[in-house]
């Protein structure tokens, strides 16, 4: 299904390897999405990103609670923002 990449990726932050520890004080400093940074931002091709956002919401449940989907220059979904 070409998503072994994103898995991967995925299990790496849900085992503590990736995302550092460190930071969660930093992601909420601000109050609304648009004025903090995303913790995960991943690239996506064309057709994955509704598939990428189940997958990320699935196994971080605890990690990331919301998942925006942002368009490239095409209109294609391109990028998540994982907050």
């Amino acid at each position: 299904d070409g998503l072994d990449f994103y898995r991967r990726i995925l299990q790496l932050v849900a085992t503590g390897g990736l995302l550092k520890s460190d930071a969660s004080n930093f992601h909420h400093r601000s109050g609304s999405v648009g004025q903090r940074l995303p913790k995960l931002v991943l690239e996506v091709g064309h057709g994955q990103a509704s598939s990428v956002k189940e997958l990320v919401l699935q196994v971080l449940p605890g990690v990331i609670t919301q998942v925006l989907v942002v368009k490239d220059f095409a209109g294609i979904d391109r990028s998540l923002l994982c907050y």
